[in-house]
């Protein structure tokens, strides 16, 4: 894709500079060259590309593309026009300077002249030329599939850094899952002696509170002789 673009941007650079130092010459400023010069260098890439364009369609399907045909006729005839005006242009200011600075204000020479006519004009169609084949030879399809490819990698890349971080959270998770089954298995553990404790408690406060009291009487009102009675029929029966 960049390189399609970078096509036009050497043409048109190159084209800026034969255009400019041509109207140059002729305005009076280099303000007015550049204003002139910009559209000109827009027809010497636009006109090329379009004739290009209309070609590649006409190949693609001749009879739905048929009026593609002439219109690129049309636009290359017209570009041609251009680059031919372009040349004279150029010419006619070579020959001027060139009578100027000649030692004996001579006209420049009918085989120069054709030289450098030839060489003007083969300049500004190989320019075109080049934008023209690239043009037939592009295929919009590439340039679609390109920008396609580049969202798709972009996406893909996107895809594996969220599955990254998904394996790290799900790691993480699997610690954390782990020292709360850690947590929980030693809370269960404290639950399960929670019964064996608070009756150990109360004998111990039992057996603290008839210490201190120290009389029979509290003793037989804290623990009633039934209860006595029924550790004394179980006792002979548990070493039976």
């Amino acid at each position: 894709v960049l390189k399609e673009w970078l096509i036009f941007v050497l043409v048109a650079g190159a084209d800026a500079t034969i255009v400019f130092f041509t109207l140059f010459s002729v305005v009076p400023s280099a303000y007015e060259a550049a204003l002139f010069a910009i559209p000109a260098i827009g027809v010497q890439i636009l006109f090329p590309h379009l004739t290009g364009r209309a070609i590649a369609a006409y190949r693609s399907n001749k009879e739905k593309n048929r009026k593609d045909f002439f219109i690129a006729i049309a636009i290359g005839f017209a570009w041609l026009a251009y680059a031919w005006a372009m040349t004279v242009l150029r010419i006619t200011l070579l020959a001027k300077e060139y009578k100027r600075f000649d030692e004996f204000h001579r006209a420049m020479p009918t085989l120069l002249w054709w030289a450098v006519l030839v060489f003007s004009f083969l300049i500004l169609v190989g320019l075109g030329t080049w934008v023209l084949i690239r043009s037939i030879n592009s295929n919009p399809h590439k340039g679609r599939y390109s920008r396609l490819l580049f969202v798709y990698f972009n996406k893909v890349r996107a895809l594996r850094l969220a599955e990254e971080s998904q394996a790290k959270s799900e790691a993480d998770l699997e610690a954390e899952l782990k020292v709360l089954a850690e947590v929980g298995t030693q809370w269960d553990l404290r639950a399960n002696g929670y019964d064996q404790v608070a009756e150990s408690s109360k004998s111990v406060y039992r057996r603290a509170l008839v210490n201190q009291i120290g009389t029979p009487e509290f003793t037989t009102q804290y623990l009633p002789e039934d209860k006595f009675k029924i550790l004394k029929i179980r006792k002979p029966k548990n070493e039976g």
